[in-house]
């Protein structure tokens, strides 16, 4: 019976990260409906920022990232010209206010950070009667493999009046003030018209993180 409760315990721990991945981010609204953004009217091209500050406000990731001092962004890149806008050159960077540049994190960095903070630790289930917790431990980069998947930018190509979005991770151990201090820089964004045969390089993007942060917290009850 005891063994019984045991199996039925370990079951239902890995019934979990199931329902998790489950759920999905909202749909992303065009970039010039969020309040953190900057919109290149003459290139019909804007883009957006929507920063996940608390680990609640996304909920459909598998792993607690802001817990480790990783913060998710979501950037909404709105075509509304007639031409292709490619991402596939461009540099999505942190900029913080003492004048850093914190890049995207890739799959592999988020991996070290994690292993470094909760590799060993794992989950304890309790267990019915005098038997002790039962540690278990996660596979953590399947986690973030999933994320990366599911929750990253599915495409680099915003075809004509379209909206792609995805999410981007930034280490910010140490900054002292990440997001009313920090704006996201975006560089070679790159378009093409049918006609032409070479990519052109748009503006830079900036964008304010706080606009995001403090339209958050405005929604907070």
């Amino acid at each position: 019976m005891m063994r019984h409760r045991r199996l039925l315990a370990v079951a239902l721990l890995y019934a979990l990260p199931a329902v998790a991945a489950d759920k999905k981010p909202p749909a992303a609204d065009p970039a010039t409906s969020y309040p953190a953004k900057d919109v290149h009217d003459a290139e019909k091209v804007a883009i957006a920022a929507d920063v996940c500050d608390t680990d609640q406000k996304c909920p459909f990731f598998r792993i607690k990232y802001v817990e480790n001092d990783l913060l998710p962004i979501r950037v909404i890149v709105t075509n509304n010209s007639d031409n292709l806008v490619s991402l596939d050159d461009a540099r999505m960077q942190m900029m913080t206010s003492d004048n850093d540049k914190i890049p995207a994190a890739i799959e592999e960095e988020v991996n070290r950070r994690l292993f470094t903070y909760k590799s060993a630790k794992g989950t304890k289930i309790p267990l019915p009667g005098p038997l002790p917790p039962m540690t278990v431990h996660h596979p953590v980069d399947k986690k973030i493999t999933q994320d990366f998947n599911d929750f990253g930018f599915p495409t680099t190509v915003v075809k004509p009046h379209t909206t792609v979005s995805g999410y981007l991770f930034y280490d910010i151990r140490g900054v002292k003030d990440p997001i009313d201090g920090s704006e996201l820089y975006i560089r070679q964004v790159k378009t093409r018209a049918p006609q032409e045969t070479e990519n052109q390089e748009l503006f830079a993007f900036q964008i304010a993180l706080k606009k995001s942060y403090r339209s958050l917290k405005s929604e907070k009850p």
